[in-house]
């Protein structure tokens, strides 16, 4: 019974000093009178550990500890580093996954794994190929918008060129028109020719896919039109009888890792 009661003093008293040691720590005059407290028992440490480093020479000093510590705390930021990438691209993965699928096409989720290191915005390499549906022609898009076309196709990669590079051509027409030219890309930007003369243009117009000749669904964003950098100006008349326009790509070629290629959903 005695021993019961003691064991329950006990215990209150305990409680009670911790209840009083965190009432101090959130006041300055609790922290001010820890430290107080702390510091002969930091200082007691501080020469235990230089006795245990004089009674053993071969243990780590205080420095070596710290460099340890540190290296491990960088190690850590590395890791959460790349779980962050790691995340991102995840999440870029499911927007190219979830996009709305065009009526009579069926999207293949790639990734870019080379790029030419020549034509760095030009050429790249996707990890899809004929064995997974991809064709030569296909229309290749970041986030819905027109990153180029598949220029060759093996078993199990493809060879793409994006908008700006000469060897991407397909039909395109201007937001608010249904006259069609012909892009192609060049001088970091693109071109599309064979416009009608007198077709209204205005800059930042958006430019988009024609279904005019296959190989693509109609209305996928590609670019804007921009002014020539060469003289201003915001369209070429050719010959007195076409108009010709240049643009940019929607695209941020260099910061794209996944892409979706769009294929006749009968190639199955």
């Amino acid at each position: 019974m005695v021993e019961s009661r003691f064991i329950k003093v006990r215990r209150g008293v305990v409680a009670l000093v911790a209840l009083v040691a965190v009432l101090l720590a959130l006041t300055p005059f609790g922290r001010r009178l820890g430290g107080t407290i702390a510091a002969p028992f930091a200082a007691l440490g501080h020469r235990v550990g230089g006795l245990v480093r004089w009674l053993m020479p071969g243990a780590p000093s205080e420095e070596d500890e710290l460099g340890k510590l540190k290296g491990e705390v960088v190690a850590l930021q590395a890791q959460l580093a790349e779980v962050a990438e790691l995340r991102e691209e995840n999440a870029r993965l499911r927007r190219e996954a979830a996009l709305e699928p065009h009526s009579g096409w069926r999207g293949i989720v790639a990734e870019i794994v080379a790029r030419d290191p020549e034509r760095w915005e030009e050429k790249l390499r996707i990890n899809r190929g004929s064995a997974d549906g991809v064709k030569e022609g296909a229309v290749v898009l970041v986030g819905g918008e027109v990153l180029g076309r598949v220029f060759r196709c093996e078993r199990h990669s493809a060879e793409v060129v994006t908008v700006v590079a000469p060897e991407c051509r397909f039909g395109a027409k201007l937001e608010g028109s249904d006259a069609v030219g012909v892009l192609t890309g060049g001088d970091g930007g693109f071109k599309v020719d064979y416009l009608p003369r007198d077709l209204a243009v205005k800059e930042g117009q958006t430019i988009l896919t024609s279904d005019k000749g296959g190989g693509m669904p109609a209305g996928l964003p590609v670019g804007r039109i921009v002014p020539d950098p060469n003289d201003g100006r915001l369209f070429h008349t050719i010959a007195s009888s076409r108009c010709m326009v240049r643009g940019v790509p929607y695209v941020p070629f260099a910061h794209s890792r996944f892409v979706t290629v769009l294929v006749p959903d009968s190639l199955r």
